[in-house]
């Protein structure tokens, strides 16, 4: 409005009634303004008044439309902005997969601007493995207008794979955008990742599982097995389709089932995650019904509010072989340990017994050889005689045991010693004792003592004998064996007396058993000990056996026995076997005169028994010099004018050795001969220097003609 349209100025201006004709002529036009002339002032005045009410009324509506618009330009920048940075992509696609709209956060997603992926087919940004989904997911939503989801997968520009998740929805029907599907796109890749990852550790457990040498297996709270790896399969020989559902009670003996369950019901009263501090033994049973012993480890776990129970099963059967088997050979070694020492005991007693016995022996005979037939002493003489050759049997036998006494070895035919010794053995036996020899064909000899193989016989058959009060069978067999010695089933049968297992190779076998009461376990573990015996007082020394067990060893062999109460006896001895041509008999040597008149150095540091060779010797008319020891004995020979045809040493004398005092008068006499004396070697390295022909060895203890017969069989060597 105009000032010239207003008539006066301030608040109460009026119009100009003429201006508004006017300027409502020219809006009206040509329309009469009917009345509108013929109107008074006042009434005029008044219209005037209610068109500025009608303005300001405008005017202000005219503001508030403003202001709506501005509330509504920055809702849609607000909801610009929720749109565009939302944190799913969105997007909206034709039913081509045309990208009709997306966000930033799309674009962002897919790495590409948004001008880019707006007009482009979505399936473009994804691996061509992904399109076959993509084209479902677009297929489905249309013709179903159910929501739907697909994954798709992306390769980056750095090569890694990346996964988006498209969940879409169509537009409602007959809106003005039908046929548009509403897409959100979500970056799965941790999530892709992450479950990739499970199943792969799913795999290896699956594959670790499948792969344990021990069996495990799952049972829920009923013990019904719902699971079983392939190791369950092979220790009890059911598979897990068999096992499934079924109670794991089936694979455990019935008589253990209580057990078991006992043992559940305790693991299920423990804390709700579970696990056993130790393994239990239990047995377990397979298909063929054989029983075997395992070990399991049990284990509570629950998932909500289901319990399930976890078992380690391992087979111990042959752990427990080997744990039976140590055992045993802690055993055998303990009384391996016992047998040596015992023989290493029963060795220096009969070291000593044969000092004493050597004087006694000797002074006997000589004593007997001065009195009279007539003269009453002369009985007396000859029981102090026969004492001590009793009393030297017994210490043979104990050399024999502790395998100290030399061994006159060499090639025989067992068969051959057995057949000689068959007539002494019949006289041996008693009437009601029958004796049968089965003999096998042998394909080897052995190296052996004739007469120390024939005391084995001799032993063995008379403790068979004693074994049958009223009368039995022996019987004595040979034949050729091998021991391998390679798995269970190469070992002999029956147990050593040291607790050793025949070492492998070829042996000649003696078998001798009876029919006679048997020996208890108690019994058999003591059998080839010296002095024991399970005979009344007064009916064994108890050496008999331990002297077979001396020779045998002493020979290179093993002697094995078995034994049950009521069932008899059977000894087994192995000699090892040579395929060597066997020995002729040797003829007899004819009778060599016991004195002499030669020069015999003796060396002995055991007084008695010095003093005994030495009158013995004189007595057979030898010139005799006397040595306590080798040192002294070096003085008296070097001091001597005379010659020495003889050197008589023991073995074990002190502070210098027999073999080596020998050594050093060998020095300046070569030729000198050599005869060397001993109870017990002790360990002295002599039987090389006496088994080559360079030396003798007599036995203690010995007689005074024993002596002087080989004291000359050496000097005329």
């Amino acid at each position: 409005m105009t000032e010239q349209g207003r008539v006066g100025g301030g608040a109460d201006w009026l119009w100009d009634s003429e201006e508004l004709r006017r300027r409502a002529s020219e809006l009206l036009g040509d329309e009469a303004l009917e009345g509108f002339d013929k109107m008074s002032e006042a009434d005029f005045r008044a219209l005037t008044h209610e068109l500025r009410v009608h303005q300001v009324e405008l005017e202000m509506q005219n503001g508030e439309l403003r202001r709506a618009l501005l509330e509504r330009d920055a809702a849609l920048d607000k909801y610009t902005d929720l749109y565009d940075f939302a944190p799913t992509g969105l997007l909206a696609i034709d039913t081509q997969g045309r990208v009709l709209e997306a966000n930033l956060t799309a674009a962002a997603l897919l790495s590409v601007y948004r001008g880019t992926l707006v007009g482009s087919s979505l399936q473009t940004f994804f691996t061509s493995a992904s399109i076959k989904a993509f084209h479902e997911f677009r297929h489905e939503i249309v013709s179903t207008g159910a929501r739907r989801s697909c994954e798709l997968e992306r390769r980056a520009s750095d090569g890694r794979r990346r996964f988006f998740r498209v969940d879409g929805l169509a537009f409602v029907p007959g809106a003005e955008s039908e046929g548009r599907i509403r897409a959100a796109l979500t970056d799965v890749t941790d999530r892709h990742q992450m479950e990739e990852a499970l199943r792969e550790s799913e795999e290896h457990f699956r594959s670790v599982v499948e792969a344990a040498e021990d069996a495990i297996i799952t049972v829920d709270d009923s013990g019904g097995v719902v699971f079983w790896n392939q190791a369950a399969t092979r220790m009890f020989g059911r598979t897990f389709d068999e096992m499934r559902g079924r109670p794991v009670t089936t694979v455990i003996p019935e008589a253990f089932h209580d057990m078991h369950l006992a043992a559940l019901g305790r693991a299920a009263r423990q804390e709700p995650s579970f696990a056993a501090e130790r393994p239990v033994e239990r047995i377990g049973v397979r298909t063929d019904g054989v029983e075997f012993p395992m070990e399991i480890t049990l284990t509570r776990w629950h998932t909500g509010s289901a319990v399930f129970f976890t078992g380690i099963a391992r087979d111990i059967s042959e752990r427990k072989r080997i744990e039976q088997e140590r055992e045993l050979l802690q055993d055998q070694l303990r009384q391996a340990l016992k047998m040596e020492a015992i023989g290493r005991l029963a060795g220096g007693v009969a070291h000593d017994m044969n000092n004493m016995l050597t004087p006694i022996l000797g002074y006997a005979e000589m004593l007997l050889a001065d009195t009279p037939a007539e003269d009453t002493r002369r009985v007396d003489v000859m029981e102090i005689a026969a004492a001590a050759k009793r009393a030297r049997e017994l210490t043979r036998q104990l050399l024999a045991f502790a395998r100290k006494q030399a061994l006159d070895t060499r090639t025989v035919d067992l068969n051959g010693v057995i057949h000689g010794f068959e007539a002494m053995l019949r006289r041996i036996l008693r009437e009601d004792v029958l004796l049968e020899l089965r003999l096998g064909e042998l394909s080897g000899a052995v190296e052996g003592d004739v007469g120390q193989l024939e005391q084995v016989l001799l032993n063995l058959a008379i403790n068979a004998q004693d074994a049958m009060p009223q009368g039995g069978v022996i019987s004595v067999e040979t034949g050729d064996t091998e021991v391998l010695g390679e798995g269970p089933g190469d070992w002999p049968e029956g147990i050593g007396p040291d607790g050793r297992r025949v070492a492998p190779g070829p042996y000649v076998l003696l078998t001798l058993a009876d029919n006679g009461h048997g020996m208890s376990p108690e019994v058999l573990e003591h059998v080839f000990e010296p002095f024991y015996t399970s005979k009344p007082v007064g009916q064994g020394t108890g050496l008999g056996l331990a002297t077979v067990y001396g020779i045998v060893r002493q020979h290179g062999g093993d002697v094995s026995v078995k034994s049950d109460p009521g069932h008899g006896t059977e000894f087994k001895v192995y000699l090892p076997r040579v395929d060597v041509p066997i020995a002729t008999a040797q003829p007899t040597d004819e009778i060599r005169p016991p004195r002499g008149t030669e020069t015999v150095l003796v060396v002995e540091d055991h007084e008695q028994v010095r003093r005994l060779a030495a009158q013995a010797l004189r007595r057979h008319g030898y010139t005799v010099l006397e040595a306590s020891d080798g040192e002294q004995a070096l003085q008296v020979a070097a001091t001597h004018e005379g010659p020495l045809q003889l050197l008589l040493s023991d073995v074990v004398t002190p502070g210098m050795s027999g073999p080596d005092l020998a050594s050093r008068l060998h020095d300046d006499r070569p030729d000198l001969p050599v005869l060397y004396m001993s109870g017990y070697t002790g360990g002295v390295m002599v039987a090389d220097v006496v088994l080559d022909g360079s030396a003798g060895l007599l036995q203690k203890p010995f007689s005074a003609t024993e002596l002087a017969d080989r004291v000359r069989q050496a000097l005329d060597g």
